[in-house]
């Protein structure tokens, strides 16, 4: 006699597949649109601690933005500008190793791509693992500020 849970098959031996309820759910459409997504593009870029807050691709991605005459999504078109008013007080107040980038992508904040926005990723996240660098103010006499 076979020993262990009884399944709900027709036979009741380990060589029958189990039941439909019994089965492994498929995985959600999101992981695997990841793992379809991983296996073609390879792993994703290391990012050392001495990059700059783009990538080398910055100018050329631009200059294609620029030049492309497609219309663009109103809300892709807002979530860029409000980028680029976010990312101009960081980078004219404490943060100028990020000028360079934030000029840059500005130029095509009217026509942003799905590289632009990679490229504004890699400029918050370089900001997000590098938050010692950068300019400090501490109140001087009388109230002043002194960098």
């Amino acid at each position: 006699s076979h020993r262990g849970p009884r399944r709900a098959t027709s036979c009741r031996l380990p060589c029958c597949p189990p039941p439909p309820a019994y089965r492994r759910a498929p995985a959600p459409l999101q992981s695997r649109r990841d793992h379809r997504d991983h296996r073609l593009r390879g792993p994703p870029p290391v990012r050392h601690a001495n990059m700059p807050p783009y990538t080398p691709q910055l100018a050329e991605r631009v200059l294609a933005a620029c030049d492309d005459a497609t219309e663009r999504n109103p809300a892709d078109v807002h979530l860029s500008q409000c980028f680029c008013g976010v990312a101009s007080y960081l980078v004219t107040n404490t943060r100028c190793d990020g000028a360079l980038a934030f000029g840059l992508l500005c130029r095509c904040m009217a026509k942003p791509t799905d590289d632009i926005f990679e490229e504004m990723f890699c400029f918050l996240e370089y900001f997000r693992h590098h938050p010692h660098i950068g300019l400090t103010y501490e109140p001087g006499r009388d109230g002043e500020r002194e960098g």
